[in-house]
């Protein structure tokens, strides 16, 4: 059983990300809109794959990645900046999250990040790599 957590404060963001991973086969997907419900849902359900808004108002995004990685080290993170730059995105990698993709991409370009990070790969979407 493939399990997921869905990390950000807009429901109707969450919603697109829960219809990619049921098509990629994951059957317990589960959505939160607080930071600490999901290090609290990191924690118990030790997740393969974590698909989060990274840059959350308020608060360092790259600590809340450390933070869940150093929960569940084995999860695999794919970030969703809604700002970005490429020194974010760069603190996104070292943090240790396998894939990329900014909050202005297309839905193939999510669909194809979470999609390659669920089968081992590293995805960076064009928009995140270094002009």
């Amino acid at each position: 059983m493939k399990t997921a957590i869905i990390y950000d404060p807009c429901p109707v963001a969450r919603l697109p990300i829960r219809l990619i991973l049921t098509t990629i086969a994951f059957t317990q997907i589960h959505e939160y809109g607080e930071i600490s419900a999901a290090l609290s849902a990191a924690m118990r359900l030790k997740p393969e794959m974590i698909v989060l808004e990274s840059s959350p108002g308020g608060v360092d995004g790259i600590s809340f990645i450390q933070q869940l990685l150093s929960i569940s080290p084995r999860s695999r993170v794919v970030a969703f900046p809604s700002v970005g730059s490429q020194v974010h995105f760069a603190q996104c990698l070292r943090a240790g999250v396998f894939g990329i993709v900014g909050k202005t991409e297309t839905m193939l370009e999510v669909t194809n990040a979470i999609t390659a990070v669920a089968q081992g790969y590293i995805y960076m979407s064009s928009g995140c790599r270094a002009k």
